[in-house]
This record gives structure tokens, C-alpha cells and sequence, in this order.
């Protein structure tokens, strides 16, 4: 695996933006969160207000795409953003999602979303 970008500097990675209707779900600790967006070494998905994902917390899961395929990931809470009714959760992975599985589903979203920008 490649090492992580250093702070300041461009996103090395590619990233995935889904869509609301197409968001695979984070699974941890037997709960699912909604996946905003995910990369090799990253992941932002929403939770409620009510949990804590507080920095530096470690998490591991498993993130289900829409295909039913799924990656085991795990790392550790870089920040939260708390919004109205929920709040959104930043996890540097540490063990993340290949490459090819990124490739996929940018490929995917593509396809069934031609005009949309990522």
C-alpha cells in the first residue's frame, strides 16, 4: 500500500461521492451508518448526534457496497461535524478499501449517472 498523503498537500487518492440513492452502508459493531463518501484511506458517513465518534477513536468495519461486495477497513476518528440531526464522521483508514474496488464503483456510478459530475 501506498503511504498517506502528507497534511497541506493535494488528495493522492481517488474518492467516491455517491449519490443518495446509491450510498453503501458502513457496518460497525453491528450497526449501519450511510457512507457519504469513501477512498483508499478514508471514509465520511453520517451518524446520529447522539453517538460519539469522538478523534482519535479506533474503528473497524466493514463497508457495504450496493453490488454486494464489501471491504473490511479499520482506523481512526479524524473529525466529526455535527449538523441540525445528525453529524458526519471522518475515519482515516489505516486498512482500507482497494483500489480496484474504488475503480468500481466510480465505474458504476458512471454508467448509471452519465451527466454527473463526481
Amino acid at each position: 500500500m501506498s503511504e498517506l498523503p502528507a497534511k497541506g498537500s493535494e488528495r493522492q487518492f481517488y474518492r467516491v461521492t455517491f449519490p443518495v440513492v446509491e450510498r453503501p452502508w458502513f457496518q460497525i459493531d453491528g450497526r449501519r451508518y450511510e457512507v457519504i463518501d469513501v477512498s483508499e484511506y478514508g471514509v465520511k458517513f453520517l451518524h446520529s448526534n447522539s453517538e460519539s465518534f469522538s478523534p482519535g477513536r479506533a474503528v473497524q468495519g466493514t463497508i457495504l457496497f450496493h453490488d454486494g461486495t464489501s471491504s473490511a477497513v479499520s482506523g481512526n476518528v479524524l473529525r466529526t461535524l455535527n449538523l441540525r440531526h445528525v453529524s458526519e464522521c471522518i475515519v482515516q483508514l489505516t486498512t482500507g478499501v482497494p483500489l480496484s474496488q474504488i475503480t468500481a464503483q466510480q465505474r458504476y456510478l458512471k454508467q448509471k449517472f452519465p451527466g454527473r459530475k463526481q
